[in-house]
Parts: C-alpha cells; sequence; structure tokens
C-alpha cells in the first residue's frame, strides 16, 4: 500500500480543522528546524507529514484535565508522590 502525505499547508490545515489549534506551515517549519513537532519524511526539498504521525503529535500536546491554570500534574501523579514522600518520611522516622 501506498503511503499518503501531505504537505505542510494541507497538514496545518489538517489540524486546525480537526484538533481546531492554530496551526500554520511557518509553524510546522520552525517545529521541523527546532525540533519538537510531527514526525516527517523529505520528498526532494519539501517536508511531508502522514495524517496518523500528524494526530499522534497533536493529541500528545493535549494536557490531562486541570481545575486551574497553575496545575502542572495529573492528580493521580501528585497521590502518587505524596504516598511516596509519606513513605519515605514513615523509612526515615525509623531509621533514627
Amino acid at each position: 500500500m501506498v503511503q499518503k502525505y501531505l504537505n505542510s499547508e494541507d497538514s496545518a490545515a489538517h489540524i486546525r480543522t480537526k484538533f481546531g489549534r492554530p496551526c500554520t506551515s511557518n509553524l510546522l517549519t520552525k517545529l521541523a528546524s527546532r525540533g519538537g513537532g510531527p514526525r516527517f519524511v523529505k520528498i526532494g526539498r519539501f517536508r511531508a507529514y502522514t495524517v496518523e504521525w500528524l494526530d499522534e503529535w497533536a493529541e500528545a500536546q493535549i494536557s490531562a484535565p486541570m481545575t486551574s491554570t497553575s496545575d502542572k500534574l495529573s492528580p493521580e501523579l501528585v497521590e502518587r508522590i505524596k504516598k511516596t514522600k509519606l513513605a519515605m518520611s514513615r523509612n526515615s522516622d525509623r531509621a533514627t
């Protein structure tokens, strides 16, 4: 099966349409240069993306639900950290 590739204009339009996220071909160019963007191949001097790679990248940009802009970690991770700190505290109390 032949893989279908999108150029950067069509790729940006796909992300805007499917995810409602602002995206331009200039942004994809910048990310291709600096890193952090979707995977791509080069066809001649042009970058080409698959829908699968674009969707994978865009979905990875979506955070877990938050209740505040200051939320950094998921509630599950925060609970795990608290439990780990509590266990470490108990272990250090026993050692002394």
